[in-house]
């Protein structure tokens, strides 16, 4: 049997080779690739494999019209092809661009259920990629779908307006009828007691993936209960968090949304614009044993939120990553964006985590190495922020706020220290309890972190980093954030 390359080579020269080239068995697996620039090569591609794959990827320009006219085209080969088992679409944002002139319903311009629904039976794997306008057509699509062959099924969204949008329900009994289910992604909305007792007819269960943009307030929540009997009936099984422009619901999660039995793998945050930190405080105590991964992504920035992190060091508790990165036995990714933080802390968690940290990313901008008066100014703009002037500060203008010699380096003076006032206690140096060695000056990470995990490493380079996270107004979150969340599908 030849492989793909001498396959090639024998069709350039020999007419019955060029006359086999395209059978199916060749072709299980395509990329459709739909973009604007590329259009005559999509169309060769759809013309071509659309009635040959039968794992279809479509990735496409959703907000090309010309694209989606292309996608369109594909969808009606599609629906013809009887090896068609696995239809996943990768669109380069949420929502579907709406045609100049409305050919069908305002709620399905393109006709799109119309030419999908022939295909629903035939599949396996399934996703609407996480596009918010076929998240109305949830109760059609289960019903089209074959329930004893489906594995992985992908009905989570991102919402083009997170803070306003139609909530798409189905009925949560649906669900127990694809036993066969190994992955499946819903959004919150969804999310309910009545919904995870459902799933325990759904023994071969490997992932659940939720997403989360706000909380309606309606929305009945989860019980512990409700998640250990989940836990007992899928021992297995990942429970992984995606929290996306949740700008209010973000600052309550831990009492609306987290409760101790999930059997929480992955927490991803994306631009929230805010940080709850007794949900990251809460992380190695309650989910010390499955937590897996942390992302909490923001476009860089200077303002009061971004210097969270970098806490005033008369306060005792110990770094929630750092500590993370100590009691998360599993923990093998790390992604912080949008917010400073201390080198000496980069270097504790990847000593920690040592080898089995497969990913640590951070833009080098927000790594604080040596301190000078800006992080001075910033810290002391924190504190009066977050302290009240009655148990610390004595006037709005001036602060007690004594930097360790470890963090300032040059400097062991107070932050605008007035004479007379006292002296707080010393910090207790609680990140040297954390990993063995010497501090030394300088950039630390530069042998330690590559040390600790074996491999090369250093933080991101402002060149390297998608626009979006180094200005919000430079780019689009979606194109960003959507592939990470469709990667968790598969």
């Amino acid at each position: 049997m030849l492989n793909k390359e001498d396959r090639k080579n024998a069709s350039a020269v020999c007419k019955h080779w060029r006359q086999n080239v395209f059978h199916p068995k060749w072709w299980p697996t395509m990329t459709f690739k739909i973009e604007q620039n590329k259009i005559e090569k999509a169309k060769f591609y759809i013309h071509t494999f659309g009635r040959l794959a039968t794992e279809a990827k479509i990735k496409l320009n959703s907000l090309s019209v010309e694209c989606m006219e292309e996608f369109i085209h594909l969808l009606q080969i599609l629906r013809e092809n009887n090896n068609l088992r696995s239809f996943v679409i990768e669109p380069s944002h949420c929502r579907f661009e709406a045609p100049s002139k409305i050919i069908g319903n305002s709620d399905d311009p393109w006709n799109i259920m119309k030419l999908l629904r022939p295909c629903l039976p035939k599949l396996s794997t399934f996703s609407i990629g996480c596009i918010e306008d076929l998240t109305y057509f949830l109760d059609d699509i289960l019903k089209g779908l074959s329930p004893s062959k489906v594995t992985h099924l992908g009905l989570a969204s991102v919402k083009d307006d997170p803070v306003k949008y139609e909530v798409a329900y189905f009925d949560p009994k649906m669900i127990a009828r694809f036993t066969k289910l190994k992955v499946l992604s819903i959004d919150y909305d969804q999310l309910s007691d009545e919904f995870l007792y459902n799933l325990e007819a759904v023994k071969e269960l490997e992932r659940l993936v939720v997403h989360l943009h706000s909380i309606q307030e309606n929305h009945p929540s989860t019980s512990n209960r409700a998640w250990d009997n989940f836990r007992q009936s899928h021992p297995n099984c990942e429970f992984r968090l995606t929290i996306i422009h949740a700008f209010n619901d973000i600052k309550n999660i831990h009492e609306t949304v987290m409760r101790r039995c999930m059997p929480l793998t992955h927490l991803k945050v994306f631009f929230c614009e805010n940080v709850n930190l007794e949900l990251i405080q809460n992380l190695s105590s309650h989910y010390g044993e499955t937590l897996r991964s942390i992302m909490w992504v923001d476009s860089l920035s200077h303002n009061d939120n971004s210097w969270v992190f970098v806490k005033p060091l008369f306060d005792e508790s110990p770094d929630p990553f750092v500590l993370a990165a100590w009691l998360c036995k599993n923990l093998e990714e790390f992604v912080l964006y949008g917010y400073k933080y201390w080198e000496e802390n980069l270097v504790a968690i990847g000593r920690l985590r040592g080898e089995n940290l497969k990913k640590l990313e951070i833009a080098e901008n927000d790594v604080i190495f040596n301190p000078g008066p800006n992080l001075e100014d910033a810290l002391l703009v924190f504190v009066k922020s977050t302290v009240t002037s009655e148990e610390t500060c004595n006037n709005t203008n001036a602060c007690p706020v004594k930097i360790d010699q470890r963090a300032s380096r040059s400097s062991s003076q107070s932050l605008n220290q007035e004479p007379g006032l006292p002296q707080p206690d010393p910090p207790r140096p609680i990140l040297l309890a954390f990993f063995p060695g010497p501090i030394v000056d300088g950039a630390m990470w530069v042998t330690d972190i590559p040390k600790s995990l074996q491999k090369p490493w250093k933080p991101t380079q402002q060149t390297e980093l998608h626009p979006v996270i180094c200005n919000p107004t430079d780019g689009d979150s979606d194109e960003y954030l959507l592939p990470i969340v469709l990667a968790d599908l598969h």
